[in-house]
């Protein structure tokens, strides 16, 4: 067997050669694994920073995971890294050059829209040129330059970020907030455009009122921007020679006269053409704006394909998990439920296990949830004990389902599916928050969520107390920090003080 450190051959666990643990690779492939599964369901969740940095994590444990070299290089593209995007699909197909490698369909894709590669790759130039404005101080050069990356690239997240900056400092914050919109529709996480946000809040508090538009100075029109744009000023092709002075010692002469002849007759021809070149404008402005809107229809079809794909193969993954661990619990479970009609049990915690075993587990979350353990006599305890931690062996999975379905909760209008929603993320949520690692951001996440939870479905004192100790434990915290004490105040009043 060929050690995977060394490279040498040798069939002992140890290698001789080089002293190294051949089971420590499969450790790290392990650790590795599980951090690309954490991106993924944060993709799917629609978390592209919290994604990308479990798929960083993973491709620091194995550089060549092709899944995670693919699935980061789609993360980058979407957001308006191509260069990053492209050096890693490069690299996955340096580690398998095999048809089955989907870095071969990305960067087919590319090569047939050429067009909107340069468009991105321009962007991007465009946004290097705004940095060093920034740094020098030319806010308003540095907008321009912006504007026109975003044009190119609307997905350049670095660019809607560095323009939401400009607007601050500038004290233009609605046109700030239109910037930091784009941000949170592409990644609605993104922890900068949420920082960004508490930045003009604060701001406003202080008594910051925004600029008056008639402050806004717009200067896209500037000579010495344009310049630096794609499309040069029509001033400069067709003006250079207006100031050159023409001197003839003698306009009597025969060549006097057939000069000024020449001259005559190309006045005339760029009077006619100046009148043929607004409509040729026109004509190619349309041109251009319907080619950009058949571009983006593309691009938005290719993300849509790619979402419906990596929803398809991550429901394939957790059907493949739940099955196999169904298995294991109805396995596990059989020969308590023998002993079913031999307990005394509540009510609550029958119905617990028959949800269980129908495979309802939210409803068997919130059956478990409303059951106090020290009413239980010993058998009813062990089976109590046994349900719960059939589900806190998945608390990732647990935190990831109560998050989703609480953003769901938000966003739906139907009451019914709303209190559906809001139950469901109850239960997973509360799993989640009394059983993730203590100080991770996991179980700050889902202790923020349940107390919101909480407070929509009327649990006023589980608000009260999932957001105090929120408060208590993590004080040096700054995200969410103050819409978890708004949120504590809120629940303390809705119980009476």
């Amino acid at each position: 067997m060929k050690c995977p450190f060394c490279g040498k051959h040798s069939d002992a666990v140890i290698c001789p050669f080089c002293g190294m643990d051949k089971r420590l690779e499969e450790r790290i492939r392990h650790t590795a694994d599980a951090f690309y599964r954490k991106g993924y369901q944060a993709v799917t969740a629609g978390d592209l920073s919290g994604a990308g940095r479990y798929l960083d994590q993973a491709l620091f444990y194995d550089g060549k995971d092709t899944k995670a070299l693919n699935l980061r290089g789609l993360i980058y593209y979407h957001t308006g890294e191509i260069g990053e995007a492209l050096g890693l699909w490069h690299r996955s197909l340096e580690v398998d050059d095999r048809s089955e490698n989907r870095a071969h369909i990305y960067l087919d894709d590319l090569d047939k829209h050429s067009s909107r590669l340069h468009s991105k790759q321009e962007a991007v130039r465009l946004y290097n040129e705004a940095l060093e404005q920034v740094r020098s101080g030319s806010l308003d050069f540095a907008i321009a330059r912006l504007r026109k990356a975003v044009s190119l690239n609307r997905h350049h997240i670095k660019s809607q970020l560095l323009l939401a900056l400009c607007h601050i400092e500038q004290k233009h914050y609605k046109q700030a907030l239109s910037a930091l919109d784009r941000v949170t529709h592409i990644d609605p996480l993104h922890p900068i455009a949420a920082r960004y946000r508490r930045w003009i809040t604060e701001l406003a508090e202080q008594g910051h009122t925004d600029a008056e538009d008639d402050d806004v100075q717009d200067i896209s029109e500037h000579a010495r921007v344009r310049r630096a744009m794609v499309e040069p000023d029509l001033t400069e092709i067709f003006g250079t020679g207006k100031n050159k002075k023409v001197s003839l010692r003698n306009w009597h002469s025969a060549v006097g006269q057939i000069i000024m002849f020449v001259l005559g007759a190309l006045c005339m021809y760029a009077f006619v053409y100046t009148l043929k070149i607004p409509d040729e404008l026109a004509n190619l402005r349309r041109s251009n704006a319907e080619l950009q809107e058949s571009e983006e229809q593309q691009a938005a079809s290719l993300e849509r394909v790619q979402q419906e794909l990596l929803k398809a193969q991550q429901y394939e993954y957790e059907a493949e998990q739940k099955n196999s661990e169904n298995e294991r619990k109805v396995k596990e479970l059989e020969a308590q439920v023998a002993e079913l009609s031999d307990m005394e049990l509540s009510d609550a915690l029958a119905k617990a296990v028959l949800a269980h075993l129908d495979g309802r587990d939210s409803e068997m979350i919130l059956l478990l949830a409303d059951i106090d353990i020290n009413d239980l006599e010993n058998s009813s305890r062990d089976l109590y004990e046994a349900l719960m931690g059939s589900m806190t062996e998945n608390v990732d999975g647990m935190y990831y389902d109560g998050r989703y379905d609480y953003f769901q909760a938000k966003d739906t209008e139907d009451e019914a599916e709303r209190e559906r929603l809001l139950n469901s993320a109850y239960g997973a949520l509360k799993i989640a928050m009394e059983f993730s690692e203590p100080m991770t951001s996991q179980k700050y996440y889902a202790s923020y969520y349940f107390a919101d939870t909480c407070m929509m479905l009327g649990r006023y004192q589980e608000a009260v107390n999932a957001s105090q100790e929120l408060l208590d434990t993590y004080i040096a915290r700054d995200e969410f920090y103050d819409d978890t004490v708004y949120l504590n105040e809120e629940a303390r009043a809705a119980l009476g003080g």
